[in-house]
C-alpha cells in the first residue's frame, strides 16, 4: 500500500513511524529498506531540528536514526563523582570539573586555593569549564577512581587519566581525547569503575581497564595488560539485548531488556547476588 503512494508521501507517511516499525518494513521490502527508509530517517532528523549523524561502516540509516532519538532525550545536566573529583555538565552540553588532578579532571594547570589538599597534589576547589572538549557536545560523563569518560552526541567516548592502563588508548593524557578504539561504534553509555570502564553501544557491551579479571572476558582474562587496556567486546553478552550498565570498585553488572540481570567480577562480600563469594571472570546470570 505504501510503495503505491507517490514517493514524498511515503517518505512522510515513513517519517512518522517509529523506528521498530521502520525495521520491521526494512526486513521484509528491499526497496524500502535501501530507498525509502534512509529518506525517512533523515526526514525524522529534520523533524527533531538535528542531522542525522554520519553513518559509521555497517551502520544503517535506522541505527543512526535510533542513536539520534536516545541522543534527543538526553538530560541536558548530569554530574559525576569519583574518588577524588568531580564532573558536571551544563545546559549547553559543556563539561565542568573541579577535584585532585592527580586523578583526572582534566584541566591542563592546577589552580590554588583554600581548602587543597596539602603535599603537593594539584586540586581545583570550584568547577570550571574544561576546555579540551568545547567543540563537542557532552551527554553523559563518568568518574572512576582515577580516570574520567565523556559521551558526545554522535556517540563518541572521550577518556582522560594519568594512567595509560584506563584509557584504552594504550598511552597516559591528563587532557580528554577521543578513544580511536570505539571510533567505529556508536556508544549510548558509559560506565567507570575504580579501574576499569564499561560502555553500551549498538553492537553490545565493550570493556576496558587495569585488571583483566574484572573485564567480563572469560578466559581471555589471562591476556597481556596491553590487551586488557584496549576496549573489546563481552563475548558473553553477544546477542542479548543490554539496556544498561554498570561498573562497580571491582565488579560490574549488566541489564537486559528481559530483565535479566547479569554480574561479573570481584565476589569477596557477594556483591555479584549470584549466591556465593566466588570471582566471575565472565556475566553470570543473577
Amino acid at each position: 500500500m505504501l510503495l503505491e503512494l507517490p514517493s514524498a508521501l511515503t517518505v512522510h507517511a515513513l517519517a512518522m513511524a517509529p523506528v521498530p516499525t521502520l525495521a520491521r518494513l526494512a526486513s521484509v521490502s528491499r526497496a524500502m529498506a535501501e530507498e525509502l527508509i534512509p529518506l525517512a530517517a533523515a526526514a525524522r532528523a529534520e523533524m527533531l531540528g538535528k542531522p542525522l549523524p554520519p553513518r559509521l561502516s555497517g551502520e544503517s540509516a535506522l541505527l543512526a536514526l535510533a542513536f539520534l532519538e536516545h541522543a534527543a532525550r538526553a538530560n541536558a545536566q548530569t554530574v559525576a563523582a569519583g574518588a577524588d573529583h568531580s564532573l558536571v555538565v551544563g545546559a549547553s552540553f559543556k563539561v565542568l570539573a573541579c577535584g585532585c588532578a592527580t586523578v583526572g579532571h582534566g584541566l591542563p594547570e592546577a589552580v590554588e586555593g583554600p581548602g587543597l589538599p596539602s603535599g603537593g597534589m594539584e586540586a581545583l576547589s570550584g568547577p570550571r569549564p574544561l576546555t579540551a572538549l568545547s567543540a563537542a557536545r557532552i551527554l553523559s560523563v563518568s568518574c572512576g577512581g582515577s580516570h574520567s569518560l565523556a559521551l558526545d552526541d554522535v556517540g563518541a567516548v572521550w577518556t582522560w587519566s594519568h594512567s595509560h592502563d584506563l584509557l584504552g588508548t594504550g598511552h597516559g593524557s591528563s587532557l580528554p581525547q577521543r578513544l580511536a578504539g570505539l571510533s567505529s561504534i556508536r556508544v549510548i553509555q558509559i560506565s567507570c569503575g575504580m579501574s576499569h570502564s564499561l560502555c553500551l553501544s549498538m553492537r553490545g557491551v565493550y570493556s576496558w581497564g587495569k585488571n583483566a579479571k574484572l573485564l567480563g572476558r572469560g578466559s581471555s582474562a589471562s591476556a597481556s595488560q596491553a590487551a586488557a587496556a584496549r576496549p573489546q567486546l563481552v563475548e558473553d553478552l553477544a546477542g542479548i539485548r543490554v539496556m544498561q550498565v554498570a561498573a562497580g570498585h571491582h565488579s560490574s553488572l549488566a541489564l537486559a531488556k528481559s530483565g535479566d540481570l547479569y554480574s561479573w567480577g570481584v565476589n569477596s562480600y557477594g556483591q555479584l547476588g549470584v549466591g556465593d563469594v566466588i570471582l566471575r571472570l565472565a556475566p553470570t546470570r543473577v
